[in-house]
């Protein structure tokens, strides 16, 4: 029997995913900070579901957290089938007014777990001869959101350049840029997040339909919702220095 391991499970796109997966039928690994949220989370799964629920308890931004998820991808006894690596937080300040721990917690978990667990994943699936592994980026990765906005750059780059290794596996990679999506992440994203229109929001449950459409098409990268795709698309295009003006004037919020 084997798995989808989520981190992140506990709210947004990262408990979406986790009630999709098992509704699905697939037996699910949740993993995130806080073991009473996860039991929960878990308890219900199990109790409108016909699939188990397997808890982890995890804090991505220590190494403990890290190396915990990656013995569990590991164990061949109960395989990875799907990675999706949606843990990840806002920052909610600029650069040089945060705290250096702060920034190093981001890089923990938005970077270096993206590429630990990712690693794990790909050997594990390697020799199963297949699997499937979907990354949480954003399209903060085209803007001038700060550090937050060059973590998720990273992992949209090495999804992409991951998703050609593996091609020939039988290892799917996806790389999903959402924009603005209507969870708790942007009650730490400041007020500036208040300025985007309700138009452009879109909802985790239709970040995860979008995502699953595109893995089953074999795409590398999705960025959910036709407006978002369009300006998705437009920032690779438009200069950069039109995009940073654009960010630093306040029309995109602050990460």
């Amino acid at each position: 029997m084997s798995v989808a391991i989520i981190t992140g499970a506990t709210s947004g796109i990262g408990k979406a995913f986790a009630w999709r997966f098992a509704r699905a039928g697939h037996d699910v690994v949740l993993v995130a900070r806080h073991e009473d949220s996860l039991a929960v989370l878990a308890q219900e799964i199990e109790q409108y579901t016909e699939v188990n629920a397997q808890i982890l308890p995890a804090d991505l931004s220590l190494e403990q957290g890290i190396r915990t998820v990656c013995e569990r991808i590991d164990d061949m006894t109960n395989p990875c089938a799907v990675l999706v690596h949606a843990a990840g937080f806002a920052l909610g300040t600029e650069f040089t007014t945060n705290t250096e721990a702060r920034e190093q917690d981001g890089l923990r978990v938005m970077v270096e777990a993206t590429m630990r667990l990712n690693y794990h994943a790909a050997q594990s699936m390697q020799k199963r001869g297949a699997g499937a592994i979907i990354n949480l980026s954003s399209m903060a990765a085209r803007m001038d959101a700060g550090t937050y906005s060059a973590h998720k750059a990273w992992v949209l780059s090495f999804s992409l350049a991951l998703a050609d290794e593996l091609r020939a596996d039988n290892i799917r990679v996806l790389a999903v840029t959402p924009g603005p999506v209507k969870t708790a992440f942007f009650d730490y994203a400041g007020n500036s997040a208040n300025a985007m229109p309700a138009f452009f929001w879109v909802s985790a449950d239709q970040i995860v339909d979008a995502a699953l459409h595109a893995l089953a098409q074999g795409k590398a990268q999705v960025t959910p919702g036709i407006l978002q795709s369009i300006t998705m698309a437009a920032m690779k295009i438009v200069p950069s220095v039109v995009v940073r003006t654009i960010s630093r004037g306040g029309a995109i919020p602050h990460l």
